[in-house]
């Protein structure tokens, strides 16, 4: 993105960095789902020739809905930290962070409501970026990124339960909250390595019965 920060009347959130390397395994998530909504919608919407003018109404607010649920998820607001644990003393250090809070960014979805009103152009150039680094991890996620018709890209990340309670397993995690509050880059390997470790199984169990 052409920029590091967005202004909302007195509050500044911070941009997802290049290939959205800070967000977390959650932001993503969070924000591919609100996207995938918003296409569903407008598809739905495409194809509502014959559908009740009520019905028509309600996908749009659908669409409405997701398009700033993505901005809410993707952005990161401020916090003030007051303390700074970084060294062997607790010191008294206030300091603004952007730390992704997922109930945080559902409360903050009216605000970009608003503002996708005001400037409709952000939600495009956000959802092209977001798309375009998705095209980037399937290059580099080979065997966790899967394409979809339809005309536009809808990479889709399995997320089950216990996809991420292996993760947690395997990357020596205590809790479930500490895979989702990770690198969402990083969990990206484990996966991939992952699912191309059970491909090979996969194949080699094929390879085993046709003996």
């Amino acid at each position: 993105l052409p920029f590091e920060y967005i202004r909302i009347g007195l509050h500044r959130y911070k941009a997802p960095d290049p290939q959205m390397v800070n967000l977390t395994y959650e932001q993503y998530g969070n924000a591919q789902r609100y996207l995938v909504a918003y296409w569903d919608a407008r598809r739905s919407l495409a194809e509502s020739d014959h559908t009740p003018l009520r019905q028509q109404l309600n996908l749009m607010r659908e669409a409405e809905q997701s398009r700033a649920g993505f901005l809410a998820h993707l952005f990161t607001p401020p916090s003030l930290r007051l303390l700074d644990h970084r060294h062997q003393a607790t010191r008294f250090s206030p300091q603004r962070v952007y730390h992704y809070d997922a109930d945080r960014a559902e409360r903050l979805i009216p605000r970009f409501r608003r503002l996708c009103r005001r400037d409709p152009i952000l939600f495009d150039m956000c959802s092209q970026f977001f798309q375009s680094c998705q095209l980037r991890y399937k290059e580099d996620f080979p065997f966790l990124f899967k394409e979809y018709g339809g005309g536009y890209d809808r990479s889709a990340l399995v997320m089950e339960i216990d996809t991420v309670n292996a993760v947690q397993k395997y990357a020596g995690y205590t809790t479930q909250q500490e895979v989702y509050d990770s690198n969402s880059v990083f969990i990206f390997g484990f996966l991939n390595n992952m699912a191309h470790e059970a491909k090979q199984i996969e194949e080699m169990n094929a390879k085993m019965k046709m003996k």
